[in-house]
């Protein structure tokens, strides 16, 4: 996930009943094409910037392989799943 400034509106007009708030700027934007694209055709549901996977220790690190996307550059993806938090939901059903 790169690092940045993010614009945060209260969107409405008084009276309204409407008020969203919507985020803006590039590290928002950047974020949502990474969401986009985990998952889709197959893929790794995991997908996060260079900056992100280089604050991960070395084990977590491990869990994630770098590779290049078209229109996001080089992206780290994983398929992660923790069995005993897995098994913890499977046991509240």
């Amino acid at each position: 996930m790169p690092t940045g400034g993010a614009l945060m509106i209260k969107a409405g007009y008084s009276g309204s009943g409407i008020n969203d708030v919507i985020y803006m700027g590039d590290v928002v934007n950047r974020a949502a094409h990474l969401a986009h694209k985990a998952g889709r055709a197959w893929q790794n549901p995991i997908f996060v910037g260079p900056d992100f996977q280089g604050n991960l220790n070395d084990h977590n690190q491990g869990l994630l392989t770098s590779q290049y996307v078209q229109g996001l550059g080089n992206v780290y993806t994983g398929d992660v799943v923790r069995t005993d938090m897995n098994d913890w939901v499977d046991a509240l059903q």
